[in-house]
């Protein structure tokens, strides 16, 4: 077997590895992109996006259905499960062909083939780091950091900061005000051990906060602006 030399090797071609690859590329390096599967990742895939597509298609029904309430006039609808899979799949296979061919643009060689993990005995691991997700109901529900039990286990006192996502003034324009906010302080300082959001675009927790969230980081320990003394959040707290 040949061996290849190249400057940069990037195992998996998610969103930090194709990126990376990319611009390392574009750089003048040889780089190259091993992925045991997915090109560009599970999100274009199987996870994000193709989870998204059809909830969107789920979400048009929904509003079809309330088109009344729009000032709307519509007639009968009806789901075409099919339909739904095959605009799903299309759109699969439509991301697979442009990271395929931002491969080819930016000069990075994509190797599909399985890699044994922790190539040059290294041993890598998530743990510790904040990771946010978000469970795809209706509003979506979008949490990072601690929540309340996991506070309550650890030992750690803390305040809760809850607000009404009809607060938000944007879902008013959406006609959408179900869900809400809520911030896991800590009992005898400012910094923020947890947040939530649930409303309709909680997937983008980002936005909801920064329309109307105090200006402080989960896990900072920055006062928070928008408080009415140093201790006490301006939302309603427990």
């Amino acid at each position: 077997m040949s061996t290849q030399q190249y400057d940069v090797l990037v195992l998996g071609s998610g969103a930090g590895g194709k990126f990376m690859a990319w611009h390392m590329a574009n750089e003048g390096h040889r780089t190259a992109v091993v992925e045991r599967r997915w090109i560009g990742g599970s999100c274009p895939n199987v996870s994000c996006l193709p989870s998204k597509n059809e909830i969107w298609s789920a979400k048009v029904v929904h509003l079809a259905r309330r088109a009344k309430a729009f000032g709307i006039t519509t007639g009968p609808t009806a789901i075409d499960m099919a339909g739904v899979r095959q605009r799903k799949r299309q759109m699969v296979d439509d991301l697979v062909a442009l990271h395929e061919d931002l491969y080819r643009t930016n000069g990075a060689e994509l190797i599909i083939r399985i890699i044994q993990d922790n190539l040059a005995g290294g041993s890598r691991s998530t743990r510790a780091r904040l990771v946010p997700y978000c469970v795809f109901t209706d509003p979506p529900l979008a949490r990072v950091g601690l929540s309340e039990q996991e506070a309550r286990e650890r030992g750690i006192a803390a305040r809760v900061a809850r607000r009404p996502m009809n607060a938000v003034l944007s879902t008013r324009t959406l006609g959408e005000t179900a869900g809400f906010m809520k911030v896991l302080v800590e009992a005898t300082g400012d910094r923020i051990l947890g947040s939530w959001a649930s409303r309709c675009s909680a997937r983008k927790p980002g936005r909801s906060w920064r329309r109307s969230r105090p200006r402080c980081w989960v896990g900072s320990r920055t006062p928070c602006s928008g408080t009415r003394s140093s201790r006490t959040p301006r939302w309603r707290r427990d």
